[in-house]
């Protein structure tokens, strides 16, 4: 199958389960199997990887980088364990199959096993402490970050840095499958809530919509409930201003109409200074006799006291107006009075 074409992420990492889920139960049961490699995985009509081959190590004539090497080093090269690669047949056991499986889904995910070369090359890059497999994300980008901490933890060159069994790889991929939170890469909690979104995305749209109407009404609310304060501010003082410059208007109208009473009062009070001079000038003129400079002086009196009363009927006229407009008392004057 992985000659044809590469499978999808989520059937290759189910597989990989699968494979490490039958194994684990080998395992149980005191087998190891030594030598797992997709040439010894079938799928059988359920579309379930079926591991074959147990505790064999052969020749595989199909290329030359996986043909089994006979002697102390027990595997095929591409797909052995570092402990197998050494030769340290007494280190060989579970673990070296969780190195194999981890080598068959790297293979799964990227179509190339992590070590590439003849036999012996391979064997010599596999059982070196200082090379570790590329990362997987090197060769293809998409590959999540979860994903490849999960195989790279099955390929540890030491058995001790990879899982600690099996079944803990299985649980991993199944981790993987399901969005959870992995043993060989744990998240913090803004990833956790990233994932949980994703899978539960009607609800986390829903909750990010009430999250920004609350957001925005704790900062829009503030702001609006100044800026509505500022302008009845501005409001209540225009207001004052208005009735400032009413008040103000009607004083200056007072004060006008104050004024213009004075000077009619001062008019009236020189016009009646005039009449008593005229009438005091002909007074004497009678006096000496002289009836005709009398009499004009007289009738001079008269003309001007005929001035004096219509002077004082446009006052009392006009102050009975701006009495009215003003709403101030009103009271009729004696002190002028035609003679």
């Amino acid at each position: 199958m992985l000659r044809e074409q590469l499978p999808d992420l989520r059937p290759a990492v189910d597989w990989a389960k699968q494979i490490a889920e039958g194994l684990h139960y080998a395992h149980t049961e005191g087998i190891v199997h030594r030598d797992v490699k997709p040439a010894n995985i079938m799928m059988n009509s359920a579309g379930r990887p079926q591991i074959m081959d147990f505790g064999l190590a052969k020749r595989a004539a199909d290329i030359e980088s996986a043909m089994t090497v006979e002697g102390q080093i027990v595997g095929t090269p591409n797909y052995m364990s570092p402990e197998q690669a050494r030769g340290t047949i007494a280190e060989v056991g579970p673990h070296s199959d969780q190195y194999s499986v981890g080598v068959v889904l790297y293979e799964m995910l990227c179509g190339r096993p992590p070590f590439v070369g003849d036999p012996w090359t391979i064997i010599s890059r596999v059982a070196s402490e200082r090379e570790n497999p590329p990362p997987l994300r090197s060769i293809r980008p998409d590959i999540p970050r979860d994903l490849e901490a999960c195989c790279l933890k099955a390929l540890e060159k030491s058995p001790k840095s990879r899982y600690s069994s099996m079944q803990a790889l299985a649980d991993d991929l199944d981790h993987w499958l399901k969005g959870l939170p992995l043993l060989a890469r744990p998240i913090g909690p803004a990833e956790q809530l990233l994932r949980w979104c994703r899978q539960n995305r009607l609800i986390a749209s829903m909750g990010g919509a009430l999250a920004l109407i609350f957001i925005t009404a704790a900062i829009v609310g503030p702001l609006l409930a100044v800026r509505y304060q500022d302008l009845a501010d501005i409001a209540t003082r225009k207001a004052k201003d208005a009735n400032e410059a009413r008040d103000l208007e009607k004083k200056a109208h007072r004060a006008t109409e104050r004024a213009r009473e004075l000077e009619q009062a001062a008019r009236l009070a020189t016009e009646r200074s005039v009449i008593d001079s005229y009438t005091e000038t002909g007074l004497t003129a009678h006096r000496n006799n002289d009836p005709r400079e009398a009499i004009l002086w007289f009738a001079n009196a008269v003309a001007a006291s005929g001035i004096v009363r219509r002077v004082r009927n446009r006052t009392a006229s006009g102050c009975n107006r701006g009495c009215r407009k003003s709403q101030l008392p009103c009271k009729p004057s004696n002190r002028f009075r035609a003679g």
